[in-house]
């Protein structure tokens, strides 16, 4: 059984009307270099810790090579997901080579519910809207169909 030691290697404290998290240890520069899934989950974690669900913008079920990027433009909201995974790398340059391009199945996005809601939602490469999104406890849940490379959600 874990016990609480003298030594934590990660402390969260209240300040003001805030939190602050504190690493013993350079988590962030290790994950980027070493890719070491364990350091993921801690951050992923402890940001979840930080923020409720509801009041994140974005949460996304994915892959993890899968990068999110949101735009707001005029009187809409823009979800970039892109998928762009290396295949390896190439012995005469420094760039990742792609070889294929993976189908991404099975991901959903989940945002605030009052950011959806009686909006229009479409995929900006497909014609006609979503409909078929769930809604529990605040948060809406959008199931997104299979893509290669990346797609775009458009919320208007």
């Amino acid at each position: 059984m874990d016990k609480v030691s003298e030594f934590p290697a990660i402390t969260k404290r209240n300040v003001d009307d805030g939190e602050i998290v504190y690493f013993a240890y350079p988590v962030f520069t290790d994950y980027v270099i070493s890719g070491n899934t364990q350091n993921r989950k801690i951050l992923r974690s402890t940001f979840n810790g930080l923020v409720e669900q509801k009041e994140r913008l974005v949460e996304v079920n994915a892959p993890v090579n899968i990068e999110v990027s949101v735009f707001e433009q005029a009187n809409r909201m823009m979800v970039h997901l892109v998928h762009g995974s290396q295949s390896r790398r190439s012995s005469n340059f420094e760039e990742p080579v792609m070889d294929e391009y993976p189908i991404v199945k099975g991901a959903s996005i989940t945002m605030p519910e009052n950011l959806v809601k009686r909006k229009t939602i479409r995929f900006a490469e497909k014609e006609g809207s979503i409909t078929d999104i769930k809604y529990h406890n605040g948060i809406a849940e959008i199931q997104i169909p299979e893509f290669s490379i990346y797609t775009v959600l458009v919320i208007e």
